[in-house]
């Protein structure tokens, strides 16, 4: 992990290659990293891969090179003990900073599922809603049809409903009207219903 200035007039491609060492010399492999645009004078803040290797104690810079080939450049890193603590201080800021994002983001997530399952449950409720209204409909039609035709019983179903708001909204009237007629052709429950109606 370091910074490098661009000293040159070249403006692109830059690649630095550091040889990684075990603590008696031996090489374990290399470690790089690649920038594909770096303007002259601009910094750029490099940070190799593979740092982790188990065993590196010694970081050497291998190579510096643009598609020029090697170039002049400034230049500074840091130690190997030293990159290691700030690239491991960096990497859990980094976890900690992706596991609140994560959890952000689940909490989003969750919210939005939320409101589409609230939102599925009143369509629903609103369909079974219309479709009882519907229904509603059509029973109180029929009652009304066959109550006028004189049957008793059709009579006193519309009273009670009236009455009662079940299936037809509330009209005292109207219940008074049709437990009356019903309770004149002898209904017994349309003449109980009828008193408490007039109370």
């Amino acid at each position: 992990m370091g910074y490098l200035d661009n000293l040159t007039d070249y403006a692109g491609f830059f690649r630095i290659t550091f040889s990684l060492a075990d603590e008696t010399g031996a090489k374990l492999g290399t470690a790089m990293d690649i920038i594909e645009m770096l303007k002259p004078a601009d910094r750029w803040k490099f940070r190799a891969s593979y740092c982790f290797q188990d065993g590196v104690r010694k970081v050497s810079l291998l190579s510096l090179e643009s598609r020029r080939g090697e170039v002049p450049c400034d230049f500074e890193w840091r130690d190997n003990e030293k990159w290691r603590k700030e690239l491991s201080d960096a990497g859990l800021a980094e976890r900690i900073a992706q596991e609140r994002r994560n959890a952000e983001r689940d909490r989003i997530n969750e919210e939005v599922a939320h409101e589409q399952r609230l939102s599925i449950e009143q369509q629903k409720r609103e369909r079974e809603g219309m479709r009882k209204s519907q229904e509603d409909a059509r029973t109180l039609d029929f009652l009304t049809a066959r109550a006028e035709k004189g049957s008793a019983s059709a009579a006193c179903s519309l009273g009670l409903r009236y009455l009662n708001g079940n299936g037809a909204k509330p009209d005292k009237a109207q219940a008074i009207r049709w437990l009356t007629i019903a309770a004149s052709a002898g209904n017994l429950e349309a003449s109980n219903a009828l008193a408490r109606a007039k109370e």
